[in-house]
């Protein structure tokens, strides 16, 4: 556009193709590869989380298991 808000390069084609556009491909696999992603990286997120609370558990009960006989440093 220019100063008087006219269009003036019209890159849009007049008939759509598999060449000039997405058409065929529609918006699914789209957002299907987005969703897996986004899934993904929550559910390493999520099993880290719980990989700690896990250590921290073990810890926590040899501890108590000792009966405090580890000092600590």
């Amino acid at each position: 556009m220019d100063r008087n808000q006219e269009i003036t390069n019209n890159g849009c084609p007049d008939q759509f193709t598999l060449e000039n556009s997405n058409i065929h491909v529609g918006c699914w696999p789209k957002i299907e590869s987005n969703i897996i992603m986004y899934g993904n990286i929550t559910a390493y997120i999520l099993c880290g989380a719980v990989g700690f609370q896990i250590l921290f558990i073990l810890f926590a009960l040899t501890i108590t298991r000792t009966g405090g006989k580890i000092k600590p440093i």
